[in-house]
């Protein structure tokens, strides 16, 4: 394996205590906050008994969980970085018996809190949990924050340092399964946090199974993605909408990805009120497709979820043939008047960009702005 190609399965040292990161480029003097991320940071585990011998997770989702914070002072000249392993005493139990072990039945007693190994999405005071949280409290800014992944298992950690406090399986006897999807919706208007769980009643063999790793959501209803190619066409829905006007139609913009990945799609639903019968599907309207620009991970702005939004942005890759690495860059779509060529804008290593994005609002309009992010 080169090593561009082995850099993404190789153990990542975690950082406890932070560190101030080099800049590259300006920072906005405006803008400050804290970005969080999360995802597989330990994937080679030698084992107790004979330290030569080496457990090697085979599937890169399967990464023991590595959370990691990144804060952006006031000013935009000082940016420090620290990072928290997720997943310890799991990573103690496959040192110790030479595998990586299978899930908690359900009804199982709650792990500790570094006992799971969850590193998908980040939640900052995700409602549900009072019991769980009750006395947790910070100066500013979250209280906690909750990591999920595509199962019923949760795990909070300290905004400040990202340690585990509390992991549990067990929310409420009403929620069954085993199953549920990583990415969660949250009803704007509401505040009502929705999350799907899935529980297998039979085993259907003349069907192919989907993957259900995210949902969009309009103010209908939510709307299930199917993925019958599983583990090989995975993608994820950017945002949804009811069309103002047109109380029968609503769009949806999705990233259809195949190898390499997949580009910007958009899709109007015609009549999504009316029923549909398994005789009589209806055909989605593809309303635009953008060849040359592949997209991973899509997301728009929070404050335009189920609303008919502007930009879209996501993950890259800007030069497939020089190196293999998953994303080399971050791009931004104007979803408003799509064009194969005049829609993108992208940022990475080789052309980093100094300048504020258009869409911020500037120091005028708001003051210092100070925010926190996850991804």
């Amino acid at each position: 394996m080169s090593s561009s190609c082995a850099a993404g399965f190789e153990n990542v040292p975690e950082q406890r205590t932070p560190v101030d990161l080099q800049i590259h480029g300006v920072i906005p003097p405006w803008l400050s906050g804290v970005l969080y991320r999360t995802g597989p940071g330990t994937i080679r585990i030698p084992t107790t008994a004979d330290p030569s011998k080496v457990v090697e997770i085979q599937h890169w989702f399967d990464g023991l969980a590595l959370h990691h914070r990144f804060e952006i002072f006031p000013g935009g000249e000082h940016v420090s970085y620290r990072s928290h392993n997720g997943a310890d005493d799991k990573e103690r139990q496959i040192a110790e018996t030479g595998r990586y072990p299978q899930c908690a039945p359900l009804g199982a007693s709650s792990p500790s809190p570094s006992g799971i190994n969850v590193s998908v999405t980040l939640t900052p005071d995700m409602p549900g949990l009072d019991a769980e949280t009750e006395g947790l409290s910070t100066p500013s800014g979250a209280r906690y924050i909750v990591v999920k992944t595509d199962a019923n298992a949760l795990q909070i950690i300290d905004p400040e340092t990202l340690e585990p406090l509390i992991a549990t399986t067990l929310l409420d006897p009403r929620l069954d399964g085993p199953l549920s999807a990583a990415h969660s919706c949250r009803d704007q208007e509401t505040g009502d946090f929705i999350i799907l769980k899935v529980d297998v009643l039979a085993e259907i063999k003349d069907a192919p199974p989907s993957y259900i790793h995210s949902f969009p959501m309009t103010k209908r209803g939510g709307i299930l993605g199917s993925t019958h190619c599983f583990m090989s066409s995975i993608g994820r829905t950017v945002a949804s909408w009811q069309s103002r006007g047109h109380p029968r139609s609503s769009a949806s913009t999705l990233s259809t990805p195949y190898m390499p990945m997949g580009n910007a799609r958009r899709f109007r639903l015609p009549s999504p009120s009316l029923l549909t019968t398994r005789t009589a599907i209806r055909d989605a309207i593809v309303e635009f497709t953008l060849p040359q620009s592949q997209i991973e991970l899509p997301v728009v702005a929070p404050s335009v979820y189920s609303k008919p939004y502007w930009y879209a942005y996501g993950i890259t890759r800007i030069h497939p043939d020089e190196h293999c690495t998953v994303t080399d860059g971050i791009i931004k779509l104007d979803m408003s008047s799509p064009s194969p060529w005049s829609t993108r804008k992208f940022w990475s290593k080789p052309n980093r960009t100094t300048r504020p994005l258009n869409q911020f609002s500037s120091p005028a309009q708001t003051g210092k702005m100070r925010t926190m992010g996850f991804c």
